[in-house]
């Protein structure tokens, strides 16, 4: 990242600024613009951000300063309230209580829940730039993202994960993304009825939203200290009258993020979480100047506030859990971000 993009950054950040930087897989070149007036979203905004579950309330960023002339505009200090990061990590006691809760209601019910947790910290300074430039550089595989709006506050995140896309031929893309190892051993059983869950449910909302999904070869993918299985699902949506907001607001959030049946997982989220989850498990969705849209699932991220940091990490729970491999999980997922910030 150049060392304008990293100043216009630290300065939107100080002055609280809506911006967004990012870069996408595979890339190096970064994206940044500002608007000092960020708005409700809408499909003609360059950016929009949305929270877990509640992408009706979404926020928009339109590019209305570049980098050079955000360090050039006589930008004034906002002092409007936004939310600032959760301040307590949650024990490994408590996830492993919440672990056992779950897959309890799974043994009877089915399905899959996705658990996350957190880990609160503060750093010894207020300077982002280093981190943020750490995790753009470290995570090349990933949707790199930098943003803030007064209505989210600040995130910083590496995410694998592909809500969805359209392309010059009207061709819709999306992934199924879950299962999750360490040590590349064979994919067992638990993971794959984990996967096939985010499968099922992609399917079925693409299929009742009248297109005609087709799920690609299973894939392994490598995201940076962990594996994943991946599927690419996509469809033709130039006889539909659906928008992409339309699309990725049906998907969102997948089983990857949260569960399947959707309301059961829901409700063991809300009853099992202590913390609130704001944009982690939500979306970016940009517009590109090409005439083409993608949006990236808010994970593998972090909340932070000056020097203080909440960082997010989950996992799927089904009936086969075990609570120290789910933990376990947790640690490797948060391990990239929390390296770069401490």
């Amino acid at each position: 990242m150049d060392a304008i993009t990293l100043a216009a950054i630290d300065r939107c950040i100080r002055c609280r600024i809506s911006f967004i930087a990012y870069a996408l897989p595979g890339e190096r070149d970064v994206t940044f613009f500002a608007n000092p007036s960020a708005g409700i979203g809408s499909d003609s905004a360059n950016a929009t951000i949305s929270f877990f579950g509640h992408a009706a309330n979404s926020v928009s960023i339109s590019a209305e300063l570049d980098a050079g002339e955000v360090l050039k505009t006589d930008l004034r200090r906002h002092h409007d309230p936004e939310i600032t990061p959760y301040v307590r990590s949650t024990d490994r006691k408590s996830h492993h209580i919440a672990v056992e809760r779950i897959v309890e209601r799974l043994r009877n019910d089915g399905g899959k829940t996705v658990l996350s947790r957190t880990i609160a910290g503060q750093r010894r300074s207020d300077d982002w730039r280093p981190v943020i430039e750490s995790v753009f550089e470290k995570s090349t595989f990933a949707f790199r993202f930098v943003y803030y709006t007064h209505t989210t506050g600040c995130w910083l995140g590496a995410s694998p994960e592909l809500l969805g896309s359209i392309d010059s031929n009207c061709i819709f893309s999306t992934m199924a993304l879950a299962g999750t190892r360490t040590n590349g051993e064979p994919w067992d059983s638990k993971n794959r009825e984990e996967h096939q869950f985010v499968i099922d449910y992609i399917t079925e909302k693409l299929t009742s939203a009248g297109l005609r999904p087709t799920v690609g070869k299973e894939e392994t993918v490598t995201c940076g200290p962990v594996e994943h299985l991946r599927h690419i699902i996509s469809a033709s949506v130039k006889e539909s009258s659906l928008s992409f907001s339309d699309i990725i607001n049906r998907l969102s959030p997948t089983p990857a993020l949260a569960g399947y049946p959707l309301g059961p997982a829901l409700l063991d989220i809300s009853l099992n979480e202590a913390h609130p989850r704001y944009c982690y498990g939500g979306y970016i969705a940009l517009h590109l100047p090409d005439g083409t849209s993608r949006a990236y699932v808010n994970l593998r991220s972090c909340h932070f506030h000056d020097r203080h940091y909440c960082i997010y990490a989950g996992g799927g729970i089904t009936a086969q859990s075990d609570p120290a491999i789910e933990w376990d999980e947790t640690e490797a997922k948060a391990s990239a971000i929390l390296s770069s910030i401490t």
